[in-house]
């Protein structure tokens, strides 16, 4: 009986979670771009694709960088300001766990109003589809991806990776954000991952 409470005390604790997490601002600034842009700015798009597996390569990349780098940097544009962000040895350790664990969460199609699930396997069909569109109708078809974000030191900080995949390339990046202002501040890129010519000879830069 008591391993049936806790079992339900934690399902429901991670259900909220992810709720939450759904509903986090910069997951939802996704859909609010997505609107704006130049190709859906009155709503011709029908829906929004998400994939919600982040390539082995961009989780790489950030492990990497993160073991080369500690010390992340920004810069203000008004006033020039320089302010710095370190992480410590406990937190690395932290990120690299739940870095491990990103692909183990996947968002429902509820995420946004139209969203449709595109998981990686269907990537090749879901674009090829495309083949005889009119360059802007092709962009409708882009597929989104975002990750589970990474919080530290009591949800002030976290780490979010937001990729854009089209057609012809994808592009894609990890980013440390900060709360200031009652809101998510980008505050400085930690890496990046590119790859261009879909459907052809695959060339990823970091």
């Amino acid at each position: 009986m008591l391993k049936k409470l806790l079992f339900s005390c934690l399902l429901f604790c991670f259900q909220t979670l992810f709720a939450q997490n759904e509903k986090f601002e910069l997951v939802q600034e996704v859909y609010r771009q997505w609107q704006k842009f130049e190709f859906n700015s009155r709503g011709q798009c029908n829906y929004l694709y998400i994939n919600d597996s982040l390539i082995p390569e961009a989780i790489k990349g950030l492990k990497e960088r993160l073991s080369e780098q500690k010390k992340y940097y920004c810069v203000d544009g008004v006033t020039l300001n320089v302010d710095s962000f370190e992480f410590d040895d406990s937190e690395l350790e932290y990120i690299t766990k739940e870095a491990d664990r990103l692909n183990s969460h996947h968002w429902p199609e509820k995420i946004f109003p139209n969203a449709k699930i595109v998981h990686p396997g269907q990537f090749e069909k879901h674009f090829k589809s495309t083949e005889l569109l009119e360059p802007m109708e092709k962009f409708c078809y882009n597929v989104y991806t975002i990750s589970n974000p990474i919080f530290l030191r009591n949800q002030t900080v976290c780490l979010f990776y937001n990729e854009e995949r089209t057609f012809y390339n994808m592009s894609g990046e990890f980013s440390l954000y900060v709360y200031r202002k009652k809101k998510w501040e980008l505050f400085s890129l930690i890496c990046k991952h590119r790859e261009v010519h879909y459907g052809e000879s695959k060339k990823p830069t970091n």
